[in-house]
């Protein structure tokens, strides 16, 4: 019999004191941070917080206004980061940028009424504007002196009296993307001296610093709110203590069942891929399964070994995939007819998704670089000589479902685009050329964004994929 439990004692509260990158603005008046996406007030000397906002506007980045009236956050709550205003006690909470794209380092004009922030909407990384009262929207001019200042140095924010220059800086990077330790960087506008200003051992967080007066700046590191007097160099922590509400379901759930040594339904199937008519070949518990016309099941592969990622070749007759039954995982031919396999590339680093070209004669596909995320690239196989070569111009990628055209001549891959600190980066498809290697970028609409391919028809002719 199956056991039980309750949850009806689940606390439905928890206060939290620390954080991880998240950001601070304030001034005299008092102190906004951002946590869990909920923008928050405290007093500024720190203290217990108040919600400005609900969860669901998911925000982060609050900048306060010169006269304080006003904050400006990012949201994603669309989808997108785009841009919101709101009165200081997160009332009357507007949008101020819409549409598919990622507005950031949100700065305020000295006179509170314009905002510049980083965007990718004109097709490129820049600084646009926005009018906060009217809406409307400007590209800022190439000779902006944030504009240029911006593309050297992350965020950076200017104190009061324009005579000095605050901002956060990598001080040793992470091969793994996003992962690196900071540090606190403050500039004299006047004499043009540099200096680091946290800590040695002090984990700052990628966020904008903000400035209290003409003399202390703010800024988060170590889980903290810290302050800063750049006269004295003093830095003292801000407390403060959230209340997270937790709403916890009030039922009962039943503890998993023990597996039992007996045959089960297998309620799940990867990689499902075409063959000439309509049968479908595709991996399930770790091996290769057929599926004919009959609706009859035929198990390919049976063993202890995982076999993923399968690709046809164009006349139906093979079947190219990744499998470890060598010691590591490489690409492996399977001939239909015989039920033989046969290793055809042994000495490659992590490949994924072998891709039969539309003559059977080439296998594209992607190799790990030594990051190991977001730098795989693509290669070509010829499986007569047995040569491979890298495509000099193919993009560094998460692994994906990558398509030939028609003729042969050229691979189109989703390519993830990233813009640096201004957007998270959406997927786009790039079309690589095999032999001269240039590459381009395949139109598709504004709004639409690759989850899932391509991967092209048995003529090579269309492409489908699977979007945002």
């Amino acid at each position: 019999m199956a056991g039980v439990y309750s949850q009806r004692n689940l606390a439905d509260a928890v206060q939290v004191t620390s954080g991880t990158r998240f950001a601070v603005t304030g001034d005299s008046a008092g102190l906004i941070i951002d946590l869990q996406g909920i923008l928050w007030s405290l007093p500024v000397q720190g203290g217990k917080a108040t919600a400005l906002s609900a969860p669901l506007d998911d925000l982060r980045r609050p900048q306060l206004s010169p006269d304080g009236s006003l904050l400006v956050a990012e949201s994603f709550a669309t989808g997108y980061w785009n841009l919101v205003v709101m009165n200081r006690d997160g009332g009357n909470h507007q949008p101020l940028t819409t549409g598919p794209h990622d507005d950031s380092d949100a700065l305020w004009s000295a006179d509170g009424r314009s905002i510049t922030f980083a965007t990718d909407r004109g097709g490129d990384v820049g600084r646009w504007s926005v009018d906060v009262a009217t809406g409307e929207l400007a590209p800022l001019d190439a000779d902006d002196q944030y504009q240029n200042l911006s593309k050297a140095l992350h965020a950076p924010r200017p104190s009061p009296d324009n005579a000095l220059l605050a901002w956060v800086q990598v001080r040793e990077s992470n091969s793994f993307p996003g992962v690196a330790v900071n540090e606190l960087v403050l500039s004299d506008l006047r004499s043009g001296a540099v200096s680091t200003v946290s800590g040695v051992d002090s984990d700052v967080f990628n966020m904008p610093p903000a400035w209290l007066d003409e003399t202390t700046l703010l800024y988060t590191a170590d889980g903290r709110i810290q302050q800063l007097n750049v006269i004295s160099g003093t830095t003292t922590v801000v407390p403060f203590a959230v209340t997270l509400s937790l709403k916890v379901p009030d039922y009962t759930r039943r503890l998993p069942i023990a597996f039992a040594q007996q045959s089960q339904p297998a309620l799940g199937i990867v990689d499902p891929v075409m063959l000439p008519g309509n049968a479908i070949v595709f991996t399930a518990l770790g091996d290769l399964w057929l599926l004919d016309e009959d609706n009859r099941l035929q198990r390919l592969t049976d063993d202890a070994f995982v076999e993923r990622d399968l690709s046809v070749s164009p006349d139906g007759g093979r079947l190219v995939y990744i499998s470890d039954r060598g010691g590591s995982m490489q690409i492996w031919e399977h001939d239909l007819a015989t039920g033989e396999a046969r290793l055809i590339l042994k000495d490659s680093r992590g490949p994924r998704y072998p891709t039969f070209s539309p003559d059977g004669t080439h296998i594209a596909f992607q190799e790990v670089g030594p990051r190991g995320t977001q730098d795989f690239t693509v290669h070509v196989l010829d499986t007569q000589t047995g040569k491979r070569r890298k495509l000099r111009n193919s993009p560094k990628i998460w692994p994906g479902r990558m398509a030939w055209s028609a003729d042969g001549n050229y691979i189109t891959v989703a390519e993830l685009n990233s813009m640096g600190d201004a957007s998270d980066g959406r997927n786009r498809l790039v079309r690589i050329s095999i032999e001269g290697d240039a590459r381009d970028v395949v139109a598709l609409p504004d709004a639409m964004t690759v989850d899932t391919g391509p991967v092209a028809s048995r003529t090579g002719q269309n492409l489908s994929l699977i979007h945002i």
